[in-house]
Order: structure tokens, then C-alpha cells, then sequence
């Protein structure tokens, strides 16, 4: 996920304390990895933790902090393959399955992410990211309900995170329970203003109920405007985040503006496939550290509902985190 995820986690890696710390060989190559990792320098982190593993495969340390650098530059079928290969090695802890289980969505293995995030929360249950992150999972399945429980469960942890209450916004609005959706964004926008996330979520929620007004023969321009209103300030925030100048281009063509709404929707095709995934991989993310005391840090994925080009309303979510 690039340099967005990787300077959320700088904060998290600087107050990292390995877990190997008696003085066995690779301890001191290990704490120098840690200090490369800290200050940015991801390529020669990842070179000596490379190292580690080249002298013994089932470095437990090495290959969790592997995978963690693998998801945070956006490899995300390598994260799962060395995620995978630190759990057989014996490494058994909620960190690791949290995070093979961002990396299992985020390559669409939603079943398998489920369960990792399952083993995550067996393993700790007062772990707010998991509880948070198998909501996500929960909701692009269209388990709704489920979902729901999961940010209830996350937010009851940690009220301060405003990714749950912008992914609880989301799958409100997917139940069509659109105030108490606008109700979980407030939260979402008073905890982190500069969340582009939250704003592209807010705008689809105000699209939605201007859609149940015009359908009602209510005047639904102020709606509509407001909704574009949640688009720009998105896209004035990350101007390369793909769904906003979707969710522009929608709004546009449900009121006429065949021009704007055109081309704007042509965005996604200039991109390019891959360039739009990797877009919406960096920019609908929302990540956060946690620290308590885990050498962890793990990045929450602020769940965005896209829509089809059809103009009907989807329970779609971009993967990350």
C-alpha cells in the first residue's frame, strides 16, 4: 500500500520492542533490521530480515515483520504466502493472523480472511483492529447484521477509531438505514477530519437519500449538492483517490449532467485496472497503529461502498485497508 500505509506505521514501529531479545545469533542483525524499518529505510530492513530467514527459515521475527513490510508496499500475495509461512513456523499469535487476514482480503480470500481474523480474536479478544477488520470482511460477504456486531464490538473497545465508525456508516447505509449511517460519519469526521474515507462514504449516504427524495417527488438538488460537497472534500484531500471521481460522475448522470458525469467516470478507465486498484488500495485507506504493549501495527481498512455503473446503489467495498 505504498508510502500512505508505510509512514501510519512508522509511529508504531518506533516504540516496537522485539520479542527475541536474549542474546541467541541473528538478535543483533534482527534489532538493526527494527532501527532500519523505524527510520524508513524499508528496502535495507527488508534486505536484513531477508538475511535472517536465509539463515534459518523458521525465523519467527523475521518473517512477521517481512510480511507486515510486504502488505505495507502493497504486495499483498506475498504478505500471505510469508504470513502463512510464519504461522507454520510456530508463530502463533492475533498479530500475525490479523495481519494475513488484511492481506487475504485484500487479494479477495474473504473466507480465509474471516478466519484468520476468527483466530485473531480467539487469541485476544479485546483486540479492537480484528474485531474491526472482520467486520469489514463480514460486510463484503453481505453479512450484514454480523458486520454491524463486529464495529459495535470494535467501537465498545475503541470508541476512538474512526475508521469503525466510518466502516459502521457504510453498512448502515447498505441496510438502507441512512440517518443512523450519517449519524456514525460524525463521529468518523470529529475523530479525523482529513479522512478522505469517511467524506467518500458521507457523500454516497447523502446520494442515496437524495435518490428516496427524488423517488418521492421531493425537490432533491440540496441533497444531491451536499453529496458533492463529500466528493470534493475528498478529492481535496487525496486527489488520486478513484472512488470520489466516481461517486461525482454517478451523481452528475443521475441528474443529467451526461457531460460532467461522463467524463469524470472516464477516470477510472485513463487509470488503468491496476492503477485503479493500487488507488483505491492507498487511497481508500484509513490506517491506524496500535501499540498496548504488541509489537504491532496493524492498518484498518475504511470500507467504501462503490457503485455500479448502472447507477444502482452496491454493497461493494474496496479492499485494502
Amino acid at each position: 500500500m505504498g508510502q500512505v500505509l508505510q509512514a501510519a506505521l512508522l509511529p508504531c514501529l518506533a516504540s516496537l520492542h522485539c520479542r527475541a531479545m536474549n542474546d541467541t545469533p541473528g538478535t543483533a542483525l534482527l534489532q538493526e533490521a527494527l532501527t532500519l524499518h523505524r527510520s524508513g529505510n524499508l528496502a535495507a530492513a527488508i534486505e536484513c530480515y531477508e538475511r535472517l530467514v536465509r539463515d534459518n527459515p523458521d525465523h519467527t521475527d523475521a518473517l512477521f515483520y517481512l510480511t507486515m513490510a510486504a502488505y505495507s508496499q502493497g504486495r499483498t500475495a506475498d504478505a500471505v504466502r510469508l504470513g502463512q509461512r510464519a504461522v507454520a513456523a510456530g508463530l502463533n499469535d492475533a498479530r500475525i493472523h490479523d495481519l494475513l487476514g488484511s492481506a487475504q482480503r485484500a487479494t479477495g480470500a474473504r473466507e480465509a480472511a474471516l478466519e484468520s481474523f476468527d483466530r485473531a480474536i480467539a487469541l485476544k479478544d479485546d483486540f479492537a483492529v480484528a474485531h474491526g477488520n472482520r467486520g469489514n470482511v463480514l460486510a463484503e460477504l453481505g453479512r450484514l447484521d454480523e458486520a454491524m456486531a463486529a464495529y459495535d464490538r470494535a467501537i465498545a473497545l475503541d470508541p476512538n477509531s474512526p475508521d469503525d465508525w466510518s466502516n459502521r456508516g457504510a453498512t448502515l447505509n447498505d441496510l438502507d438505514r441512512f440517518d443512523e449511517a450519517l449519524a456514525s460519519l460524525d463521529p468518523a469526521l470529529a475523530l479525523n477530519p482529513q479522512m478522505p474515507g469517511a467524506h467518500y462514504n458521507r457523500g454516497n449516504i447523502l446520494r442515496d437519500l437524495a435518490q428516496l427524495a427524488s423517488a418521492r417527488g421531493e425537490d432533491a438538488g440540496p441533497l444531491f449538492e451536499q453529496a458533492l460537497d463529500a466528493h470534493r472534500h475528498a478529492l481535496a484531500l487525496q486527489p488520486q483517490y478513484p472512488d470520489p471521481h466516481l461517486g461525482w460522475a454517478l451523481i452528475n448522470l443521475l441528474r443529467g449532467n451526461w457531460e460532467a458525469g461522463w467524463g469524470e467516470y472516464e477516470y477510472r478507465v485513463q487509470v488503468g485496472t491496476s492503477t485503479f486498484a493500487h488507488c483505491r488500495m492507498n487511497y481508500g485507506v484509513e490506517s491506524r497503529c496500535r501499540v498496548q504493549g504488541w509489537c504491532w501495527s496493524p492498518s484498518k481498512v475504511s470500507a467504501t461502498r462503490s457503485t455500479s455503473a448502472d447507477l444502482h446503489r452496491s454493497s461493494g467495498r474496496a479492499a485494502s485497508t
